[in-house]
């Protein structure tokens, strides 16, 4: 199981790196070059702890509406301030908001990346403009997941460190996939790549404090019961599955573009 944690470095990442540290496990952080620049301490504590980093682009926008050059501009950009913060130079790279077509996948192949994408997403990114977002969301989400699981293959499972209140739920989401016995890794481990750089670094691997279970316990809500399962407020396609007002659907996307939330 990865666990993965985009548009970071922010002193939230802190929260998220302390849990996963303090558990033995490593994850995989997809940071923006923009980001990168302001906290450049934070990414090295991030790497310095064993684990991985990808980048994210520089400014979080989707690269299909971008030119050619555009793109190139961002991953260099991004390429050049991770460089300089940690010495090291990642060969996976996500998109945001998972954007991308042969075009952008061809560029991307040629600059020397290598795309991660998600198949379990908590869509946690929603607190911070839905007033109706319950952070127990979160954790519930994981808890079904890991109940209805039967694939042998494993997940890559998304949440954003960079918001206080989702970095704040991270720690339960561990602790839940622990206890359900998965193999915490980071990405490029679950997916056969040791050496995630293009310098040679070899990873370390999870070694789980008190072995792969943990001392991982469900949360509970405030009746005492396992929180049910969000279920997701924007579908993987960006349509709303929920509410169907697409003045609501314009404030989401206006918002995107102006750089209030991201995913």
């Amino acid at each position: 199981w990865a666990l993965t944690y985009d548009d970071g470095p922010s002193a939230n990442s802190l929260t998220v790196l302390d849990a996963l540290d303090a558990r033995g496990i490593k994850a995989t952080f997809f940071v923006i070059g923009s980001r990168v620049y302001e906290n450049p301490q934070i990414l090295k504590k991030i790497v310095d702890s064993g684990h991985q980093i990808g980048s994210h682009t520089w400014s979080h926008t989707p690269l299909t509406s971008q030119s050619t050059e555009q793109i190139i501009a961002e991953v260099k950009w991004t390429e050049q301030a991770i460089k300089e913060a940690v010495g090291l130079t990642p060969k996976w790279f996500r998109p945001p908001q998972g954007d991308f077509d042969d075009r952008v996948r061809g560029i991307l192949t040629q600059l020397g990346y290598k795309i991660a994408i998600w198949d379990l997403d908590t869509f946690d990114w929603h607190s911070m403009s839905d007033p109706t977002y319950d952070l127990a969301w979160i954790p519930g989400n994981f808890s079904v997941w890991v109940q209805n699981t039967t694939s042998t293959v494993g997940h890559i499972s998304l949440e954003h460190d960079l918001y206080d209140k989702t970095a704040s739920k991270a720690e339960e989401a561990m602790d839940i996939v622990m206890k359900a016995k998965f193999n915490i890794q980071s990405l490029s481990v679950c997916l056969g790549d040791e050496q995630p750089y293009a310098e040679q670094v070899t990873l370390p691997k999870s070694n789980p404090v008190g072995g792969q279970e943990g001392n991982g316990k469900s949360p509970k809500d405030n009746n005492g019961k396992t929180p049910a399962e969000k279920p997701p407020v924007i579908s993987a396609n960006g349509s709303n599955s929920i509410k169907n007002d697409a003045l609501l659907s314009i404030v989401y996307g206006l918002m995107m573009m102006l750089g209030i939330i991201y995913i």
